[in-house]
């Protein structure tokens, strides 16, 4: 997921869809399904496929920043993947 203005755009694998309602919102609700990597982006780890500094790669070849602060609590989330 992503954020875009006041709303964001979920992406799935059949295809990208927008929301009204924030990322805080899906993170308080979806807590045990995703990670919160940056302040603009919640990612499913089931398709994170690489970790690197200060960004994941997902399965479909998109990457994403990791925020510096948060490097470390991700990546220890994410530590089963390599």
């Amino acid at each position: 997921m992503e954020s875009s203005g006041s709303h964001c755009v979920i992406y799935t694998i059949d295809g990208s869809f927008e929301s009204v309602q924030s990322l805080k919102v899906f993170e308080r609700r979806y807590r045990d399904m995703f990670v919160r990597c940056h302040e603009n982006y919640l990612v499913n780890p089931e398709y994170v496929s690489r970790i690197s500094r200060y960004r994941i790669e997902l399965t479909y070849g998109k990457v994403i920043p990791i925020s510096e602060k948060n490097y470390t609590a991700v990546k220890t989330k994410l530590s089963h993947i390599t």
